[in-house]
């Protein structure tokens, strides 16, 4: 049989989601609920690609085209998120995918395929290094979790619950996390999302969102953003306060979400993407999360060929960072969702 591939719409997504719960390779990213959410979100234009073999779906890759001022038109997947990439049953599925979507960006101009896969990277690409993913695996109780941990982070998560937080559990506290993960990305030199990703991202049930906050003194302090994904959990935004990480919150944060996790009977936490190597990963592995590098790959246009980059402009990131930290907080918060729609 011929392997056919076509763009998906959204007729397609009951067969696309039945495919993602199957593949054992499958992230969350892959949900077709992304479709709808970061078009209605960012208002970007979503690509999806999927593979059949006599009618039956052999491979998905989901992509977001958009237009960035510095680097021209860019296919991201999954932009916003930290992974992404093509989900197939095989090379031959995996590579006619790759051929359909080259083929059409080259035709629709765009410069760069930026594919952020966990598994499976084309091989006749470079990989762009630099960034790793770090997971627990979860153990079936809470006692085992707690005894699991050193005595160091042990301490740490003692001296934040003497710290006067209360725990707080539910998207009600959204609102009030914004402001906190505003000020955080600031002080990162990133670009804030739009509050109103996370009221969509709140309302897209299939996504399962769970927001874990800590409140001191009538106020939300910190928080982290969760989605369920099969026997697992994604941490995908976290964010704290200057004062309350003083206070070891980021440490009771964590804790607190392997213990949900622990609750709902999940066998994997994943607590997000950091820099190789950098503090925010060895902050994870205290809580026994495994890092492991992530096959990023950014591929550039060349006429009708294509060519990776393995290593990102990192003098223009760190330049952008300079700057975007001195302006003014009020300022950054206003205009950070629009410049951030275009660049993560």
């Amino acid at each position: 049989m011929t392997i056919r591939v076509q763009q998906a719409a959204f007729a397609d997504q009951a067969r696309w989601d039945l495919y993602v719960a199957q593949h054992p390779q499958a992230l969350l990213a892959h949900q077709f609920a992304w479709f709808g959410l970061l078009q209605k979100t960012f208002r970007i234009r979503p690509v999806y690609w999927i593979a059949e073999n006599a009618g039956k779906v052999v491979g998905i890759a989901p992509f977001f085209q958009r237009y960035h001022p510095g680097l021209g038109r860019r296919l991201t997947s999954v932009p916003y998120l930290n992974t992404g990439g093509i989900l197939a049953d095989n090379p031959e599925s995996r590579d006619l995918l790759w051929e359909g979507i080259s083929v059409w960006a080259a035709k629709n101009r765009v410069d760069t395929i930026e594919l952020r896969s966990r598994y499976d990277p084309l091989p006749q690409f470079a990989l762009r290094e630099g960034r790793s993913v770090s997971v627990i695996r979860l153990p079936e109780t809470e006692t085992q979790a707690w005894d699991s941990l050193r005595p160091s982070a042990r301490n740490r998560i003692r001296k934040a619950e003497n710290a006067d937080f209360r725990v707080r559990h539910g998207l009600d506290d959204l609102y009030y996390f914004w402001p906190v993960y505003a000020e955080n990305m600031h002080l990162l030199g990133a670009p804030v999302l739009t509050r109103n990703f996370f009221h969509n991202l709140a309302r897209t049930e299939t996504l399962q969102p769970h927001l874990i906050a800590l409140e001191q003194q009538g106020k939300i302090v910190a928080g982290m953003v969760l989605t369920v994904f099969k026997d697992g959990a994604e941490n995908g935004w976290t964010s704290s306060t200057k004062a309350a990480r003083s206070a070891y919150a980021n440490d009771l944060l964590y804790w607190e979400a392997v213990r949900w996790a622990v609750s709902r009977g999940l066998r994997w936490l994943d607590l997000g993407r950091s820099e190789s190597g950098g503090g925010h990963e060895r902050f994870k592995e205290k809580f026994n999360a495994v890092s492991t590098a992530l096959p990023y790959q950014e591929i550039h246009r060349q006429g009708n060929h294509w060519q990776a980059v393995s290593e990102e402009p990192e003098r223009l990131y760190t330049v952008f960072r300079t700057i975007w930290k001195k302006l003014p907080v009020p300022l950054a918060t206003r205009i950070g969702p629009y410049v951030s729609r275009q660049i993560y």
